[in-house]
């Protein structure tokens, strides 16, 4: 098994989170940098790659084994993509101006339109 294998294998095994991810991250970090992959290329992999478990595992957890994995390679530093802002800066805000632009009073108002026709009464 050569070294893209092993660290595609060390992707589809990461466990979940609180079941011992942490200590997988470095090991599947270390094989992307020994692959010779990106920085970003690495993390992106190993963010779409991580089970749901007890509890989230922040970027900055994935960021710190990568980082230690390139210096442990002395394979040059690693600058994370800037996140994008959010779309929703309030969200409370935001839910009231969706509700606010709803044209329906009751059920029955939203009952009469429709297009399928409801046997009970709303």
């Amino acid at each position: 098994m050569n070294i893209v294998e092993k660290y595609n294998y060390a992707l589809q095994n990461i466990p979940p989170p609180g079941c011992g991810c942490h200590v997988a991250l470095l090991g599947v970090a270390n094989l992307g940098v020994m692959a010779g992959l990106d920085g970003n290329q690495i993390f992106d992999d190993i963010r779409a790659s991580i089970p749901q478990g007890n509890r989230n595992t922040p970027d900055k957890e994935i960021d710190d084994a990568i980082r230690k994995a390139l210096n442990d390679h002395r394979a040059g530093t690693f600058t994370p993509k800037a996140r994008p802002k959010p779309i929703v800066n309030n969200g409370k805000a935001a839910l009231q101006r969706i509700i606010s632009q709803g044209i329906y009073s009751d059920e029955y108002d939203l009952w009469d339109s429709s297009p399928i026709r409801l046997w009970c009464e709303p």
